[in-house]
C-alpha cells in the first residue's frame, strides 16, 4: 500500500497538478478542501515548493 500525504493548500496542490501529479482523491474536510497525493512520487515537487522552484 502507498503511503499518501494530504495537501490543504490549493496553490501547492494546483503547482502539483500543474507539474503533472494527479491526486488520488479530492475531498472536503469540514471547512477546506484536501488533495491527497502518493507521498512517494510528490517528493520532488515538495523540494521544489520550499526552494520556491515549483511553477
Amino acid at each position: 500500500m502507498n503511503e499518501t500525504i494530504r495537501i490543504v493548500n490549493p496553490i501547492q496542490s494546483g503547482a502539483y497538478v500543474k507539474n503533472g501529479l494527479e491526486p488520488i482523491k479530492i475531498y472536503w474536510s469540514i471547512d477546506k478542501w484536501v488533495w491527497l497525493f502518493d507521498k512517494e512520487a510528490s517528493k520532488p515537487l515538495f523540494y521544489k515548493w520550499c526552494r520556491r522552484e515549483l511553477n
